[in-house]
């Protein structure tokens, strides 16, 4: 196994194109493809059965957020992207994904592949959360709006989701703010009648310039948005919170008995700092029952994603001191790079699409 400063994660050496082509062709000749392919996945029995829970968030490019360790535009090469996500879901360390009706769909096409090809199930039994607000564009002269784009309750209830997700920014001089709680306040109360889940990403903000806002680390202020958050919606049963590392966090959590994921809005692109955060986090609040990370997981400069993500695992759910973790991280960087390269070699491939989708309304 090779060193961070030596090991580059490559997604052809790991994802076949082959496969990515593939997808991209069954969009273009059977749309219902997509929808039949959420159909055959298998969900999870029960969302943290162990009290912990660890999602990948794969929605950031859906706001316009493109920039990570990689590079300015690095979340806007898809065959990458994707390679990305699904290393770290068939290594099996984190529980499910955050994403946005294509990155979803995407993934249960790759299953699909995958599945008729005698290859791995990798999704059945993961969590999936389908992710909502997605119409606050990123520097957008009406970013702040957090507008419904993406899911709706019904939808992903229909292709087997646990939850949505919801972004919900509080800014007490933006009249934005008071349509965003209403939606939300609507969304989580459709949400406990079909059983799912609501992960409300509420953040503290302010506005800093014409087209730009920034989130507030005070803790006084996270408290005050906290409160509000988990006051949303006609009961908190299905409730849970994300809130990023920082000075004071505990503050936050204090304000509400629901669970909270940490997210890695305010951490480094740093695996030794990232795990410092996670580990200090956990231990720090009790109701901190895991994380919802992206970027720094996914892209996390030449490093292996899956290797973060198994050290991300080994401080939450197994309280290994991250000093001891990196010192072990070697072992992971590279593992099984050629499961599907290996297995899909010489084949050629078969797709037939899954389910029969009979009555499905497009």
């Amino acid at each position: 196994m090779s060193s961070s400063q030596t090991f580059t994660f490559s997604a052809e050496r790991f994802f076949p194109r082959r496969i990515y082509d593939l997808i991209s062709d069954v969009r273009a000749t059977d749309p219902v493809a997509a929808y039949k392919a959420t159909q055959t996945r298998q969900p999870r029995k029960e969302l943290a059965p162990d009290g912990k829970l660890l999602v990948l968030a794969a929605d950031d490019p859906a706001r316009g957020v493109t920039a990570s360790a990689g590079g300015d535009m690095a979340l806007t090469i898809r065959y990458d992207y994707l390679a990305r996500i699904v290393r770290v879901l068939l290594g099996g360390v984190f529980d499910g994904v955050i994403g946005t009706p294509d990155v979803l769909e995407d993934l249960c096409l790759v299953q699909q592949v995958l599945r008729e090809n005698s290859g791995p199930a990798f999704l059945d039994g993961k969590v999936f959360i389908g992710s909502m607000n997605r119409g606050g564009l990123l520097g957008s002269t009406f970013e702040m709006a957090d507008t419904f784009t993406a899911f709706n309750v019904e939808r992903a209830k229909h292709i087997r989701c646990d939850g949505v997700k919801m972004l919900l920014r509080i800014d007490p001089d933006s009249p934005d703010t008071a349509r965003a709680l209403e939606r939300c306040a609507r969304v989580i109360t459709d949400v406990n009648h079909a059983q799912m889940i609501a992960l409300i990403d509420c953040q503290p903000v302010k506005r800093t310039g014409e087209r730009t806002w920034e989130t507030l680390l005070d803790p006084d202020e996270w408290a005050r948005a906290v409160g509000i958050a988990a006051a949303l919606g006609e009961t908190s049963t299905r409730t849970w919170l994300t809130v990023p590392r920082f000075e004071g966090m505990r503050r936050a959590t204090e304000a509400a008995t629901l669970p909270f994921l940490l997210t890695d809005a305010n951490s480094p692109p740093d695996v030794t700092r990232l795990l410092a955060d996670v580990s200090a986090a956990i231990g720090e609040a009790r109701n901190i029952r895991g994380v919802a990370m992206g970027r720094n997981v996914l892209c996390p400069g030449t490093d292996d994603p899956l290797a973060v993500a198994g050290a991300i695992e080994a401080v939450v759910r197994r309280r290994i001191d991250p000093e001891t973790i990196l010192g072990r991280i070697d072992q992971a960087r590279g593992r099984k790079m050629d499961a599907l390269t290996s297995l899909l070699a010489d084949k050629e491939l078969v797709f037939e699409g899954g389910v029969q989708a009979a009555g499905y309304a497009t």
